[in-house]
């Protein structure tokens, strides 16, 4: 629960990239991801990576540019974590998720939408008639 809590409050590129790298590993391990994800879940591991995307995406142009690797980084990880089902199911029914994505696909800035967009292959199509609901 630490780490959850230090993943949604970190403004550090490098502890966020330590914290990221550390959370990868514990997801290519089946046996250690079946023991713990769901408790993860239930510490809120999709709403602090949900988060972390709105704080990245929320920054000024000046400091995406000192953060470049940051969004990618958050984006990689929903990609990985979206490879699990019950993550993916998490992820898909989660409102603050879906708003984000209409958000970012009505900003001027499309680019950052197109590449959230490309995390779920086919998952994503579960989000389109979410998507309705929120006025996209």
């Amino acid at each position: 629960s630490r780490i959850l809590r230090i993943v949604g409050k970190t403004d550090n590129a490098t502890l966020l990239e330590k914290i990221i790298d550390f959370l990868s590993t514990i997801i290519d391990n089946r046996d250690v991801i079946a023991m713990l994800i769901q408790p993860l879940l239930k510490l809120g591991l999709v709403d602090r990576i949900i988060g972390l995307l709105t704080t990245e995406l929320e920054r000024s142009p000046d400091e995406k540019l000192d953060r470049s690797g940051s969004l990618d980084l958050v984006l990689h990880f929903m990609e990985e974590l979206s490879a699990i089902h019950c993550v993916s199911k998490a992820m898909t029914s989660n409102d603050r998720l879906i708003k984000v994505l209409v958000n970012m696909i009505k900003s001027p800035d499309k680019v950052e939408g197109c590449k959230l967009l490309c995390f779920g292959g086919d998952r994503n199509i579960k989000y389109f008639d979410r998507w309705k609901a929120f006025g996209a």
